[in-house]
């Protein structure tokens, strides 16, 4: 249910929310994972659909609420073919 409010509320069809916690009683963090079935090389614009990584991405967002936002995204690094 978190996933579709969130997903409904921040237009995101790619990012997938897992979890939201709450670090401090004026700081929120969302969790979440970027689906996407294949990315373009921005060097050479060719489909890679091959992962060789993960990694987190942590982007503070605007407030909501007088909280601070930050949303931590996994999100796959595909390797140009």
């Amino acid at each position: 249910m978190l996933e579709y409010k969130f997903n409904k509320f921040l237009s995101l069809p790619e990012v997938k929310f897992i979890k939201k916690r709450n670090l401090t009683n004026h700081t929120i963090e969302f969790e979440a994972i970027k689906q996407s079935t294949f990315e373009v090389c921005p060097k050479c614009a060719t489909k890679s659909y091959k992962v060789y990584d993960h990694v987190y991405v942590n982007i503070k967002d605007t407030p909501i609420r007088d909280k601070q936002v930050f949303l931590k995204i996994r999100k796959r690094r595909f390797k140009c073919p």
